[in-house]
């Protein structure tokens, strides 16, 4: 009985509420007044009919023996009589043959809603929130209420979702359309947040929807989605790889393009869907958007320069080509193994853990993979580089090998002369300076120990193979100081570091 004369109290309150409202023309357009008497009377309405249903609700409490706890009001009622008027006008204006009714005009229909939304709040959250909190404060629950929220939530369903059921089978049919629509949304979803506070919840978007959560209530709709986007992606990708400086750079200019266009496809869904949805991007969009730009990079620069199989120095143009695609591939999986770490990547990868544990049982092999999400991407990267480091390695200590054994197998050496020209000396010296001045350090430093090693390796086989005169082996042994001496801008001690077992040998 309690609750059927709360049900009936309220009925009769939101009617007299109801006839305010239409008196100021409230939700009849963009203007409207209210006087003073009449928004204390919508106060008082307010306060009882929240009052009423706090009531109703401890007394359900109550008959099933629940524990008070904390609780939010379902105010779907009392908000239902302020957005009414504005839904039947936006659906007026965005239905049927109207002019204002076209599918590629999706800003018309969003602007509409957010002028609506700015000027109809004020009522709801100066004038009538202060009375909703205010009946919330006799309970002995404590109890949430949030009326400005829940305002922009029920237009949000009834006008901006209606309006999107109404058009999505047009909007399917085209990438463009769909993207652009996509755009608008987002854009109003960040207007909501900044201007209103409105926090939609990531997990919830049935509860508390953003105007893109349409776009997630079925599987066939988020598959479009992402569809939308890898063709604007793919599209991308293609421009950034024809610009006529793509390659220009110590790092290529089109891999800051690449990275950018990463960010913006991560602005998608950045704070706006959950991890489960968000990682049908990183599939559908960043992971194959990077695998085509590695495999341009590879095509363009790397692989161009595979002729080369010693003296780099007679082949700077392939090299620095060469040089300008390890940096291209280093910066970009620099980039992966540090976005993985952070949100969204470090969320959707626990998510992506938390569901291979549920299906296996037990960890992914490759959840603790530097990359998280990215991992796949970042070993290939880190095999091509390793490959592109020995590479040079290699062809620089085949350079050396040659050269060496050309000089020591003069039958005029003698004690006390120069056994490396200073040209010899010098070519080394530019081989490894070209290195250090195109490359990241750390991937100099790579080459370099692998050209050591091939020096070493050389010099080694040199002396097994031949019978050399004590004589020569003295001299060699102090020719080779000079070629240690080359490495010191990748070692103090490059002796000890790279040639200690040069040394045994010598």
């Amino acid at each position: 009985k309690v609750n059927e004369s709360v049900a009936s109290l309220q009925k009769v309150l939101l009617s007299e509420t109801t006839s305010i409202l239409k008196h100021v023309k409230y939700g009849a357009g963009t203007e409207f007044s209210i006087q003073r008497e009449e928004i204390v009377l919508l106060k008082k309405l307010v306060e009882m009919i929240i009052s009423l249903h706090i009531i109703g609700m401890e007394n359900e409490m109550k008959k099933q023996e629940q524990i008070l706890v904390d609780v939010e009001i379902d105010c779907e009622g009392l908000i239902s009589v302020f957005v009414k008027p504005i839904i039947t006008r936006f659906r007026y204006h965005f239905s049927g043959k109207k002019k204002t009714n076209r599918v590629d005009k999706p800003q018309w229909f969003i602007q509409y809603f957010l002028e609506a939304i700015k000027a109809h709040i004020a009522p709801v959250s100066d004038c009538i929130q202060p009375s909703a909190l205010k009946a919330c404060g006799n309970s002995k629950m404590k109890v949430l209420v949030d009326l400005r929220s829940a305002m922009i939530r029920s237009l949000i369903q009834n006008c901006i979702h209606w309006r999107l059921e109404k058009s999505y089978a047009t909007l399917e049919n085209s990438h463009a359309l769909f993207c652009h629509t996509i755009d608008q949304l987002i854009a109003a979803d960040q207007e909501l947040e900044n201007v209103y506070e409105y926090a939609a919840y990531v997990n919830k978007p049935a509860v508390w929807p953003r105007l893109i959560s349409f776009f997630c209530t079925t599987d066939a709709r988020m598959k479009r989605w992402v569809e939308a986007d890898a063709s604007f992606a793919r599209r991308k990708v293609n421009e950034v790889l024809a610009e006529s400086g793509a390659w220009d750079g110590f790092i290529p200019e089109s891999c800051f393009d690449i990275v950018n266009l990463l960010k913006k496809v991560s602005a998608r869904f950045k704070d706006r869907l959950s991890p489960e949805f968000a990682f049908r991007f990183v599939t559908g969009i960043q992971l194959p958007v990077i695998e085509a730009y590695r495999i341009a990079v590879e095509q363009s620069l790397i692989n161009v320069a595979t002729h080369v199989r010693h003296d780099p120095m007679l082949h700077q143009q392939e090299i620095l080509g060469f040089c300008k695609g390890i940096n291209a591939l280093s910066h970009l999986r620099s980039v992966m193994v540090e976005w993985a770490q952070e949100s969204p990547f470090s969320l959707i990868q626990d998510w992506k853990a938390k569901s291979e544990r549920s299906i296996r049982s037990r960890l992914s092999a490759d959840i603790d993979e530097e990359g998280g999400v990215f991992s796949k991407e970042v070993d290939i990267i880190d095999t091509v580089v390793t490959t592109c480091i020995k590479r040079l390695g290699d062809m620089s200590a085949e350079m050396f090998r040659n050269g060496m054994q050309q000089i020591l197998t003069r039958a005029e050496v003698t004690e006390g002369s120069a056994l490396f020209p200073e040209s010899f000396l010098n070519e080394t010296a530019a081989t490894l300076e070209l290195y250090k001045n195109n490359l990241f350090p750390q991937v100099a430093d790579s080459i370099a120990k692998e050209f050591a090693n091939g020096i070493v390796k050389a010099v080694s086989d040199f002396v097994s193979t031949r019978k050399l005169s004590e004589k020569i082996i003295l001299i060699l042994r102090e020719e080779m100081h000079k070629v240690y001496n080359l490495f010191q801008p990748f070692s103090k001690s490059p002796e000890n570091r790279f040639f200690r077992e040069l040394r045994d040998v010598l």
